[in-house]
């Protein structure tokens, strides 16, 4: 479009002191108006240059930006018998990891409600509980008092307090000995006895029974 327009104007131009009969005067005048226009047209693709750079960057931000996001996910994991679980994943997907490495306990699943169950494993020491979300059994709340059990950052029942503190920093809220860490979409418990945890949880933020919003 700027191509047409710089075209159009250097005609009427030319058309102008054609019409007036400037002679070689005319000639110099002209070669100034193609200059003029030269250099109007060069600033306008310098910005134009501009603006695609400014864009490309916005984009390649945004594009940053949205890979980051998986890391989240990533943190609301812990892992388990060399499997990693998030309360953020589909149900039957951590069912069937863990049932590939451990059988489950006698009692399990035990039934307390419509979707609301828990599934135990190792004698309980490892435990899946659901909820009812959006009429979908979903995972609620995936607790551990193994040792071997660890969040992303190396955390896990054995951990001290300092250890504790050092990884996730000061927590979002303390009720008696657990310590809470809200985060996107999920938080995490750690149960504390005197300066060590005893056990961890990661849990679905829907599923917030210990009031942390407030």
């Amino acid at each position: 479009m700027k191509k047409k327009t710089t075209a159009a104007i250097l005609l009427a131009t030319a058309l102008m002191f054609a019409l007036v009969g400037c002679g070689a005067a005319s000639d110099e005048s002209a070669n100034e108006t193609v200059e003029i226009t030269t250099k109007e047209s060069d600033k306008d693709t310098n910005a134009e240059n501009e603006t695609t750079d400014a864009d490309t960057d916005a984009d390649s931000k945004d594009t940053q930006e949205s890979s980051d996001t998986p890391a989240s996910v990533s943190d609301a994991e812990i892992t388990y018998k060399g499997a990693s679980y998030s309360p953020l994943e589909d149900l039957q997907t951590a069912l069937d990891k863990i049932n590939s490495v451990t059988k489950p306990d006698p009692d399990s699943p035990l039934e307390m409600d419509e979707k609301n169950c828990a599934y135990y494993y190792d004698s309980q020491k490892f435990c899946i509980f659901t909820f009812n979300y959006n009429d979908t059994e979903t995972i609620s709340t995936i607790y551990s008092e193994d040792p071997e059990t660890k969040t992303s950052k190396g955390i896990g029942p054995g951990s001290s307090k300092d250890e504790l503190i050092a990884a996730y920093g000061e927590p979002t809220k303390v009720i008696d000995d657990s310590y809470l860490y809200k985060f996107d979409g999920y938080y995490l418990n750690f149960m504390l006895e005197g300066d060590k945890i005893r056990g961890l949880s990661t849990n679905h933020a829907a599923f917030d029974t210990c009031e942390l919003y407030e």
